[in-house]
């Protein structure tokens, strides 16, 4: 199927996406109601409050705009995509929208990938069974977990936070059309 059904009833073409079509609250639904790790976590946990960790650091890391990439990095999860091919080209469209460079800026890709690595990380920690191996040996790689323990959100607060996110980092990027996000949410 190429033709996403969107919570909001519009469609998004993930065959033919165009940044039009990209309405950031569907997105944001979206992630907020689609656990992490398949389900695996003993509380739900969804991929949009990951998001927002993600980009948290990131801002931390290297200010608003690394936010954003961060806060976007998965957003192609809220599809079925299927091959890497579409996934990528979802991935540019939704970077296009926001008027974003695609493929991110180097600096950026290299801090969102370490904040990342933190997050997944602490994840794997506070979230999963069984996992303290692949924990371990992120450490023993050089990778430190986040500072603070991780507490599921219900997917509707995962949302608010998630679109918060996103609005507050625009502003704080200066993007200009972006500061309402009216025509997009």
């Amino acid at each position: 199927m190429t033709i996403a059904i969107m919570s909001s009833g519009r469609t998004f073409d993930v065959a033919k996406p165009h940044p039009s079509m990209v309405h950031f609250a569907d997105l944001g639904a979206h992630l907020a109601k689609l656990c992490r790790f398949h389900g695996a976590p003993a509380q739900f946990y969804s991929e949009a409050q990951h998001a927002v960790i993600v980009a948290g650091e990131a801002a931390k890391l290297d200010g608003p705009l690394a936010a954003l990439y961060g806060l976007l990095h998965n957003a192609d999860r809220a599809f079925d995509c299927g091959d890497e091919l579409t996934r990528a080209n979802v991935r540019r469209v939704i970077h296009e929208a926001l008027d974003l460079d695609w493929p991110a800026p180097g600096a950026i890709l290299k801090a969102v990938a370490q904040v990342h690595a933190r997050v997944d990380l602490s994840e794997k920690q506070q979230l999963l069974a069984g996992r303290q191996g692949e924990a371990d040996q992120a450490i023993r790689a050089g990778i430190w977990p986040l500072r603070f323990i991780i507490k599921p959100l219900t997917w509707d607060r995962a949302l608010d936070r998630w679109i918060e996110t996103l609005r507050s980092n625009a502003i704080a990027a200066n993007i200009p059309h972006l500061a309402s996000l009216a025509g997009l949410l």
